[in-house]
């Protein structure tokens, strides 16, 4: 199961959308209206933050890549012409280093880079429910997913996205509100 979930101003647009969805074949218990900010930041909190780790894997692999060189580039320095013969363990030693050293400050630079994306993402839902728009929810299936979209995106929802396999717990939080 999916979920497609529009950012909503008007109420206008959220009863036409309704309407839209109901006429294109979506029941009235897949259609959901959420305008708790505890529910919204729990659904984009929780849904997203396991996406940072490719962020994080990406940023290990750019700072290994860079500061390995670093080391090959010093330790083959300082094994070669520096103090005249430094033994081969010292540019071990150096390489080593270095790729921990790069690991631990890419993988923490990629996690600081995809918090940020994904906080910017979820601000955009919290704050506008913040500011009185409603976050309607569409519980959709593969070949139903499209239609959903179509429709939010004409009745001009301000954001849209899709979310796949929401957790259980969340499925429950979203489906138990009324509106």
């Amino acid at each position: 199961m999916q979920a497609v979930v529009g950012l909503f101003e008007r109420d206008e647009n959220i009863q036409s959308a309704i309407y839209e969805l109901k006429k294109a074949g979506f029941a009235e218990d897949t259609i959901k209206i959420l305008t708790d900010y505890d529910t919204i930041q729990k659904l984009f909190g929780r849904y997203e933050s396991h996406q940072v780790i490719g962020y994080m894997i990406g940023g290990a692999l750019v700072g290994v890549t860079i500061l390995l060189l670093y080391g090959l580039i010093v330790g083959g320095y300082a094994c070669t012409s520096l103090l005249g013969y430094i033994p081969l363990s010292f540019l071990t030693c150096s390489v080593v280093g270095s790729i921990a050293i790069g690991l631990i400050l890419g993988a923490a630079a990629g996690w600081f880079i995809g918090v940020n994306k994904f906080e910017k993402s979820a601000d955009q839902y919290t704050h506008g429910v913040c500011q009185g728009h409603k976050l309607m929810t569409v519980r959709a299936t593969g070949e139903s997913t499209p239609k959903a979209l179509k429709i939010l995106q004409q009745e001009q929802a301000e954001a849209i996205k899709t979310f796949d396999d929401l957790q259980e717990d969340l499925k429950e939080t979203i489906w138990q509100h009324e509106w």
